[in-house]
């Protein structure tokens, strides 16, 4: 949710398409457990999406509901187990930690 969250905000149009291979590549997570997190996040009304060949969700946007969880500390532990640090400046997400494999 955080790396489609960084996109959503960091695109002048708020619509976009986010690829599975782009999250695979940057997660380093199987494509299954892409399709099981892409899937939860647009069941939670988190996220817009697109579904192809029934099977594969490709994400194009961040919901009011889903920008509501990401900035709001307590609804985001709630749904994730912990919740998201923004950079004021650049209203980004910033991670402890890298997806890059090292």
């Amino acid at each position: 949710m955080a790396y489609i969250y960084n996109k959503y905000v960091s695109h002048i149009d708020p619509v976009f398409i986010l690829l599975p291979e782009e999250i695979e590549k940057v997660t380093g997570w199987s494509k299954d457990r892409i399709t099981r997190a892409l899937r939860y996040l647009r069941q939670e009304n988190l996220i817009t999406s697109h579904t192809e060949n029934d099977i594969m969700v490709v994400p194009s946007g961040v919901t009011p509901d889903g920008v509501r969880t990401i900035e709001n500390e307590s609804k985001s532990k709630s749904i994730f187990g912990f919740s998201f640090k923004i950079n004021p400046l650049t209203g980004n997400i910033e991670f402890g930690f890298s997806w890059e494999k090292k």
